[in-house]
């Protein structure tokens, strides 16, 4: 559920943000607000997934070789 909001602050953070390059919105601060949540909040999922993958015990130990 949260992927869909955070592609929703990016796409109409955008969106404002280029309405009001074109002139036609009044509204930069609240779209590069919303660009800028929307990016954070990628990042925090992206942490989140990182995280949050199951890696086998291998992964956490190291053997050194014998001499």
């Amino acid at each position: 559920m949260a992927w869909i909001l955070v592609v929703a602050a990016v796409v109409l953070g955008g969106t404002g943000y280029v309405r009001y390059a074109q002139g036609g919105a009044t509204n930069r601060d609240a779209s590069v607000v919303g660009l800028a949540t929307g990016w954070i909040g990628f990042v925090v999922l992206l942490l989140e997934l990182a995280t949050s993958i199951p890696l086998p015990p291998e992964a956490y130990l190291y053997y050194y070789p014998a001499p």
